[in-house]
C-alpha cells in the first residue's frame, strides 16, 4: 500500500505540498510530539502536514487541546485530499500494527526518518503513474 494517492502522479500541487511537508519535517523549526497533532510543546508528523497545508487554522479546544479544522490526532479530510494521501493516520503499508506515520511517530522515529519515507513513497508513486501512463 502507498502512502499516496495514484493520482498524486498528475497532480503538481500535491506534489509540491508534499516536498514542502518533507522539507519542513527536515528544518529543525519543529519539535516532535506524539499522540496529538499539535501541543504547547510542538508537532508530530501529521501535525506537521497541517501546519505547511494552512498554518493559521489551528484552534484552541475548549478542553485547552490544539485542534486542526476539528481534528486533534489524524488528519482532515482536507488536509488528506489535499496532499492525495489514503487514510487519515497516513498509512503506507499493509501492517496494521506498524505501517502508519502516526504509529512510527508515537513510537519514536524522527522526523528525519519519517521524512525520508514520505519522499520515497512520493517519488515511487510519481514513477508508478509515469509507468501507467507510458503503457497507454
Amino acid at each position: 500500500m502507498s502512502l499516496f494517492h495514484p493520482e498524486i502522479a498528475h497532480d503538481p500541487g500535491a506534489q509540491q505540498l508534499a516536498r514542502c511537508w518533507v522539507a519542513a519535517l527536515r528544518s529543525g523549526r519543529y519539535r516532535q510530539v506524539r499522540e496529538h497533532l499539535r501541543t504547547d510543546l510542538g508537532h508530530c508528523c501529521l501535525g506537521v502536514a497541517c501546519d505547511v497545508f494552512r498554518p493559521g487554522r489551528w484552534r484552541r479546544r475548549p478542553d485547552g487541546d490544539w485542534a486542526f479544522l476539528e481534528e486533534t490526532a489524524v488528519l482532515p479530510l482536507a488536509v488528506l485530499e489535499a496532499f492525495q494521501l489514503r487514510t487519515s493516520d497516513g498509512r503506507f503499508g499493509p501492517h496494521l500494527e506498524s505501517d502508519s506515520l502516526l504509529i512510527v511517530n508515537d513510537a519514536g522515529q524522527s522526523f528525519t526518518w519519517i521524512a525520508d519515507l514520505i519522499e520515497r513513497q512520493l517519488e515511487a508513486a510519481i514513477a508508478r503513474g509515469a509507468r501507467r501512463a507510458a503503457r497507454r
